[in-house]
């Protein structure tokens, strides 16, 4: 019963409309204003026993202002009982001490109304004001009582007059003071921990978006490396089905020899068949057959180990395993990487490759190829008719991490583009013809190898793209 009386009384006024700050600065108000006026209720009654009707008028005003904070709060008016509760408590602490002297009750009221303004008013300028006015009415009591009689004398040794009763209030400010400082620091550990668990989902689907994002530029690189895949691929294709059909005349002719052979054992006139085999021979001429069969087929296998070329370096193009750090030859990555850009480059573009003795490079290989694909594709594009890119590896052994340089001579760019070029969604091509995510997205991919990746260019003088990445990837990695 008082345990409900109690949390029914602490929460006048509390509504979803008020701020955290506000609902904690009602319930501080509501506390003490309860406490307070079952305080002053009591020394009413003592009053009254004692026949003091200025006590009793200094008590029961007391009464009222705190019953009348708790009334307004239960209407809602929490803005005008916050203002109420200070003017009041101002005023009649100030009251208080014109009433009696200094020597019968000290000004501790006065530490009690400074402390509140700050605790009840979440406007740094209101909580300023109310405590200037504490200060402007504590220095008029200094005043008075210096040069002033206290408008009561009592030579009744009370309670009061031993300053046990300011000490009192004192010590219920103080502790729940200390409570509300400790139930907002509750509550902020509680919104820091669903905020952490609200960074934490951000994060998540961050990382999830990314990722789309990469296989979607993936997808995107593929895709404008469809038609010259296709290209590539079919020119071997061609090649081996033109060959076919020579290729079957061929051995049709030198069937139908081998039959003219067979038939001598069964024949009764040899010579007419063979003089008939020789004019056959000399019609088909078999080591001409011989040599042109032996070119078709070579052929054939020169078109077949193209088209797998192609296929291979698609497959290690877009590897499944692109999510999981693994050794790799990183010098595969680029050839793969350069096989599906040769329809691209070749003719117009000489690729000059000094390739050193790399050691196996712990890394996403999928991703690093993405990260090839997407700096030779703009290179070849940055150069308009013909011209070089040059691609060098190296190792530095004391401080195991590599070094790939892809440099062309192609247009460069300005230092404002420079400056973009990794941003998201940044890209001097057409509308239509680029995303803006490939090189956003690069960096992305060798930050998260812990590498470093870093652009220099100068206008019509070309641009060098400089990758480090260590051979072994760290714990924390």
């Amino acid at each position: 019963m008082l345990k409900e009386l109690w949390k029914f009384i602490i929460n006048l006024g509390i509504g979803k409309q008020l701020s955290t700050f506000d609902q904690k600065a009602i319930k501080l108000i509501n506390q003490l204003s309860f406490i307070m006026m079952l305080w002053f209720s009591l020394f009413s009654l003592n009053a009254i026993f004692d026949f003091q009707p200025l006590g009793l008028l200094l008590t029961t005003s007391n009464v009222i202002l705190f019953g009348g904070v708790l009334l307004l709060n239960y209407f809602g008016y929490t803005t005008i009982s916050k203002n109420y509760f200070m003017i009041f408590g101002i005023g009649m602490v100030t009251f208080v001490n014109i009433v009696y002297g200094r020597e019968n009750f000290p000004m501790v009221q006065f530490i009690i109304t400074s402390i509140f303004p700050i605790l009840i008013f979440k406007k740094r300028r209101t909580a300023f004001i109310y405590f200037g006015l504490n200060i402007l009415f504590f220095i008029f009591i200094i005043y008075y009582h210096s040069n002033y009689q206290p408008l009561w004398e009592s030579d009744i040794h009370s309670f009061a007059a031993d300053g046990y009763l300011g000490v009192l209030i004192i010590m219920t400010v103080v502790y729940l003071t200390a409570l509300f400082f400790r139930n907002v620091g509750d509550d902020l550990e509680n919104k820091l921990v669903e905020k952490n668990r609200y960074l934490n989902d951000l994060i998540e689907k961050t990382q999830s978006m990314q990722e789309q994002m990469i296989n979607s530029e993936k997808m995107a690189s593929l895709g404008q490396l469809t038609a010259g895949i296709a290209h590539e691929i079919n020119n071997p294709i061609n090649f081996v089905s033109s060959n076919i059909s020579p290729l079957k005349t061929d051995l049709h002719e030198l069937k139908e020899l081998s039959k003219k052979y067979k038939s001598l054992h069964d024949a009764e006139n040899i010579e007419e068949i063979l003089k008939e085999i020789d004019e056959y021979r000399n019609d088909i001429d078999p080591d001409f057959l011989y040599n042109e069969i032996e070119t078709l087929t070579n052929g054939i296998e020169e078109g077949a180990e193209r088209t797998k070329k192609i296929v291979l370096g698609l497959r290690s193009f877009s590897r499944i395993d692109e999510d999981e750090f693994k050794k790799v030859d990183i010098h595969e990555g680029i050839e793969s990487t350069l096989m599906l850009l040769r329809n691209k480059i070749k003719n117009r573009i000489e690729v000059h490759k000094s390739y050193g003795k790399l050691p196996q490079v712990e890394c996403m290989p999928g991703k690093l190829n993405q990260v090839f694909m997407n700096i030779i594709n703009n290179a070849s594009e940055a150069i308009p008719d013909k011209g070089d890119i040059f691609i060098t590896t190296s190792v530095n052994n004391k401080r195991d991490i590599i070094t790939i340089s892809i440099k062309d001579n192609g247009t460069g760019m300005k230092e404002k583009v420079k400056r973009r070029i990794f941003e998201p969604f940044f890209t001097t091509k057409e509308i239509g013809k680029g995303t803006g995510l490939g090189l956003a997205i690069s960096f992305g991919i060798i930050e998260k190898h812990s590498g470093n990746i870093i652009i220099e260019s100068k206008e019509n003088q070309g641009s060098e793209f400089i990758i480090t990445l260590p051979v072994q990837q760290s714990q924390n990695s």
